[in-house]
């Protein structure tokens, strides 16, 4: 047993590491636990490197002070974990990460109920999926709507690999920037802010809004209303100040009541219907959203008006079902399976290949033009 300890690794250097780790039988954290996080902290500092055997369970039971149950069970996680791996007849080791082709990512994602999150988030997650295959990596997704106990749990002992934000809500910002400076490979999906550490990968934003902007222009609109999302992701923010800098570029009004923001089925639906029934209505919307834009649309047709004829509607996002709708919508397409694929490829590149740090990305949109829209009747645009 004594020339089998002095193998695995430095042999003073992981008794010096055992006898200056505190085991608390007080704790709330389980002994087994503390013990885990104990060894792979061992394997974390290099004491014990790639391949080295590590201590028999008795050895390590009384260097700990405690019962070779309790050492099996932290092996056993460790194991599991694969950071250690067992060779029947030979003992433990320290795995190999150029071997080990498992990778766990976890993908935190807001919990949204709405119709048009369906469509966002599963074209994301084909691009995530297309990154994963061509490697031939063996891999694992948890979806979280937290980064919670679970999460730093699994950081702790390498459970899990990197996070993947989807469009986190500006309040989760800072943590996300915390757990990046920490060292935890972390991407984020469909969002981005000022002055980001952690790499970003989102769409034109502001290319897509005002392309969207400039279409209705060109058709003459003058009065020219707004359905935006939830104010609290940048995404909308960059809709919006693009709205209001084209119509202010064009000297054009901007009433209170033109500017309706928030998800639907909620509250807007009964502002949109007070903007389309005002005397002095917008003849287009600039709709920041799949489902605003058809939403407008059907109430336009519950309130009597016809789209294009009386009221042009312009959206962001084209699912398939976008062009079948009544009428074929127009809209700003965003790359989402790309978005999905670039992210994750970062993602794997941080957690799984060692690279540096990452430049944000930001991928052009595209106006997709139907016949939704239509020109203002004597405009002379």
């Amino acid at each position: 047993m004594a020339a089998d300890v002095e193998r695995a690794g430095d042999g003073a250097r992981w008794r010096d590491a055992v006898q200056s780790w505190r085991i608390s039988e007080t704790d709330a954290v389980p002994i087994y636990h503390q013990i885990r996080t104990a060894l792979a902290d061992l394997v974390a500092q290099g004491v014990w490197k790639p391949g080295d055997q590590i201590p028999g369970e008795r050895d390590l039971a009384r260097h700990f002070g405690v019962s070779t149950l309790t050492v099996n069970k932290a092996v056993q996680g460790l194991v599991r974990d694969e950071i250690l791996t067992r060779e029947r007849g030979r003992g433990t080791f320290v795995a190999n990460p150029q071997r080990g082709r498992t990778a766990r990512f976890a993908i935190v994602t807001l919990k949204v109920a709405d119709n048009c999150w369906d469509y966002y988030f599963s074209s994301l997650v084909a691009g995530i999926q297309a990154a994963l295959l061509p490697l031939g990596l063996d891999h694992s997704i948890t979806f979280l709507e937290d980064c919670n106990a679970q999460v730093a749990d699994g950081l702790a002992h390498r459970r899990i690999r990197g996070l993947l934000f989807i469009a986190p809500h500006e309040s989760r910002w800072p943590e996300i920037e915390r757990l990046h400076a920490q060292g935890t490979p972390c991407v984020v999906v469909g969002g981005s802010w000022e002055g980001a550490r952690v790499p970003c990968v989102d769409s034109d934003n502001v290319g897509g809004a005002t392309a969207a902007m400039q279409h209705l222009l060109a058709l003459g609109h003058r009065r020219i209303g707004t359905i935006q999302g939830a104010l609290s992701q940048p995404n909308h923010r960059d809709r919006l100040r693009v709205y209001h800098q084209m119509m202010a570029r064009h000297n054009l009004p901007v009433r209170p009541d033109w500017v309706v923001d928030g998800w639907f089925p909620r509250e807007p639906v009964d502002a949109v219907r007070r903007m389309l029934t005002s005397p002095d209505r917008p003849t287009a919307v600039f709709a920041a959203g799949y489902f605003p834009a058809i939403s407008t649309i059907q109430i336009a047709k519950e309130i009597g008006l016809r789209v294009p004829e009386d009221l042009s509607v312009v959206g962001f996002d084209d699912p398939s079902s976008a062009a079948y709708f009544d009428p074929p919508l127009t809209t700003v397409r965003q790359p989402l399976e790309e978005m999905g694929q670039v992210a994750m490829e970062m993602l794997i590149a941080l957690a799984v290949q060692g690279a540096p740090a990452m430049a944000s990305r930001v991928l052009s949109t595209e106006l997709i033009e139907r016949r939704s829209c239509a020109r203002v009747p004597g405009s002379g645009a």
